[in-house]
């Protein structure tokens, strides 16, 4: 599981990098009220950072299942590939949630707090139970949920709610 994820960590790091990098960008640009600018520059950073993601954890998994197939020894030190395959999807899902976050926060508010403390109880919550009944499968699985049914809705909800606030004002 520490493999795991450490791959997903290093993926998600990487493709945030994308967003991260056009932080004090959006910031100037809302200072200037060029709301349309900010919204260009942040979805099509959006979607190259899902993007880099969504490649990057294609091409790992395709190399460790084959290297599952094949026997290397090496593959064992990793989930299996269904678990693999979920704990990446959720790393898309975290830019996504991350990605809007930081777009909030150019706006030198801190919109996530709920969001954060939820996901954190929640998710410590699954990976007990869900961990110690169906292991590593249930870890993911429970991961996925949290992100899927609590953080990426809530994390989108609060996003909307307040670019459409502060655009409008």
């Amino acid at each position: 599981m520490g493999m795991s994820l450490a791959l997903a960590s290093a993926l998600q790091s990487v493709a945030i990098s994308w967003i991260n990098t056009k932080a004090a960008p959006f910031g100037s640009m809302i200072a200037q009220r060029d709301f349309e600018l900010l919204d260009q520059t942040f979805f099509r950073a959006l979607r190259q950072a899902v993007a880099v993601c969504g490649a990057g954890a294609l091409g790992v998994w395709l190399l460790l299942f084959y290297l599952n197939w094949e026997g290397v020894r090496f593959a064992h030190r990793v989930l299996d590939p269904l678990p693999l395959a979920l704990l990446f999807v959720g790393a898309m899902l975290n830019i996504v949630v991350n990605a809007e976050a930081v777009y909030l926060r150019a706006h030198k508010q801190e919109k996530f707090l709920l969001n954060s403390v939820l996901g954190a109880i929640l998710m410590g919550l699954s990976t007990y139970f869900l961990g110690k009944h169906y292991g590593a499968m249930g870890m993911v699985t429970g991961s996925l949920a949290v992100g899927l049914f609590m953080g990426l809705p809530l994390g989108t909800y609060m996003f909307l709610k307040y670019r459409r606030l502060w655009h409008a004002a």
